[in-house]
């Protein structure tokens, strides 16, 4: 559905609501950790029970495949931490 015939959109969505009461990312190690409790979270969810370490090791590649892409200079670019967070969000 598109937004044009009343379906969702993120515009419209309470998800966009919360996403835009939180805190903005400054630093890559936020972003990280953040990042890493997610996977961690979602490997630990009783629909997944993914064992710690595969969770980890997911979460590594993850990290290796946007570094690989954008360089560590990306991360360390507080301009471009966003490019970097789109590149993780979007690996594998």
């Amino acid at each position: 559905a598109t937004p044009s015939d009343g379906g969702r959109s993120f515009a419209a969505s309470r998800y966009k609501t919360l996403y835009e009461e939180m805190p903005r990312v400054t630093y890559a190690y936020e972003l990280q950790r953040a990042l890493h409790s997610f996977v961690r979270a979602c490997a630990s969810h009783p629909t997944m029970r993914v064992p710690a370490p595969e969770g980890d090791a997911f979460f590594g590649r993850l990290l290796n495949e946007a570094l690989a892409a954008g360089g560590v200079a990306e991360i360390l670019d507080e301009a471009a931490l966003s490019r970097f967070a789109v590149r993780v969000w979007t690996s594998q």
